[in-house]
């Protein structure tokens, strides 16, 4: 089976566009930058293909005079030759980049195609924020920065402060900064260490956002304390309180990492404490995932993964903890891919426990932090692609 890209980034008027659809088993795919992307900036394309939650492979589409992007959005043909079934999954990964290639925006997403229908996929494309200093700088020896330069001011970072997982580089230059990696070692030459690269076997991960709490980045609402490299939420009573980050929007296919210190439990009703990443900013509006650890007052305490519709939360899917829930640190990742979402919990470094659902979203995502009928100290979040 091959898949042929039939025609380069181009305006398709007529195939499949409005009213005026043209059956067949080709599919139309629409790249559209959000509007933070800087297009100008971009001079190629590197699209992955999956079938069926299987990676076939990629192609690179540059990007020029003739081959046009912009945020109208631009459109190329996929042509399965022959097609593998008369439905089945397609999703595709963008990843955008500018000239050194420095991945600038990246997107994703996946459509039901039919052999004799009108198959439309628009992948968004979200603007990332830079992951290494400039070329006009050099590494120091021994950071994760390998292949860039430096500034006589990066020299702190061996044994520089802060350093949030301790290993001898400050955050500034360390592309794990919440997983310890005192020798990076990088198995598939993506440039994310496999302390922290989701897809160890797989190029093209890359590190999204990291925010240690070492000081309020004004990036998360509301007027909670951020000191002592955490983000203290806490509903002081039964109720519900909650920090959301609506400044640094995320793609479709990531892993959402953060630790947590429950400090206080208040009534009777249970309660709980975790990470919603979602389709808005404000949880009781968007679709998305609540990530959980949930005290359950009496019963035994759990790892819940709640769907959440227009704010609505679901029944969740659950494991128990193994006891009950302690003020001790707990690693919690959400995980999204193609649709489903993974809840992974480590309580103080003991073994994984680990629950999935499936909810489908769009791009962009937001993160939230909540607590119900909790006190908890945030010590990071930090995020990575997952391809």
């Amino acid at each position: 089976m091959r898949w042929l890209f039939l025609v380069g980034l181009a305006t398709l008027a007529g195939s499949c566009g409005g009213g005026d659809c043209v059956h067949g088993s080709n599919i139309q795919v629409t790249v559209a930058p959000d509007g933070d992307v800087v297009v100008s900036d971009i001079v190629r394309l590197h699209v992955m293909l999956s079938i069926n939650d299987t990676m076939l492979g990629a192609t690179d589409i540059l990007v020029g005079p003739d081959k046009p992007l912009d945020h109208s959005g631009s459109t190329f043909l996929l042509q399965p030759d022959p097609a593998p079934a008369a439905s089945y999954n397609v999703a595709l990964t963008v990843q955008a980049y500018a000239t050194g290639d420095a991945l600038v925006a990246i997107g994703s997403n996946s459509v039901i195609a039919v052999t004799d229908g009108c198959n439309r996929l628009t992948v968004n494309l979200t603007a990332l924020p830079p992951m290494t200093p400039g070329p006009d700088m050099a590494a120091p020896p021994g950071s994760d920065l390998a292949g860039t330069t430096v500034e006589s001011d990066m020299a702190g970072c061996i044994g520089g402060t802060p350093d949030e997982d301790a290993d001898g580089r400050a955050n500034f230059c360390d592309l794990c900064p919440a997983d310890p990696d005192t020798t990076p070692v990088d198995s598939d030459s993506d440039g994310l260490p496999d302390a922290c690269d989701p897809d160890i076997a797989m190029p093209t991960n890359t590190l999204v956002y990291f925010d240690p709490f070492d000081t309020a980045s004004g990036h998360w609402s509301g007027s909670h304390q951020v000191t002592q490299s955490y983000m203290k939420i806490d509903t002081g009573a039964v109720g519900t309180d909650s920090s959301s980050n609506g400044v640094d929007l995320l793609p479709l296919n990531v892993r959402v990492q953060t630790d947590i210190l429950p400090t206080h439990e208040y009534g009777n009703q249970g309660g709980d404490t975790g990470v919603f990443v979602g389709t808005s900013a404000n949880p009781n509006q968007g679709n998305g995932v609540f990530c959980a650890l949930t005290w359950n007052n009496g019963a035994p305490d759990t790892v819940n993964i709640y769907h959440v519709n227009s704010g609505s939360y679901g029944v969740p899917s659950t494991l128990s903890l193994g006891n009950e829930l302690q003020m001790l640190d707990y690693r919690l990742r959400l995980t999204h891919r193609a649709g489903t979402w993974t809840c992974e919990v480590v309580p103080n470094g003991g073994a994984p426990i680990t629950v999935t659902t499936s909810q489908t979203v769009t791009a962009p995502l937001f993160i939230t932090l909540i607590n119900d009928n909790m006190g908890s100290n945030f010590h990071h979040v930090v995020v990575e692609t997952k391809l």
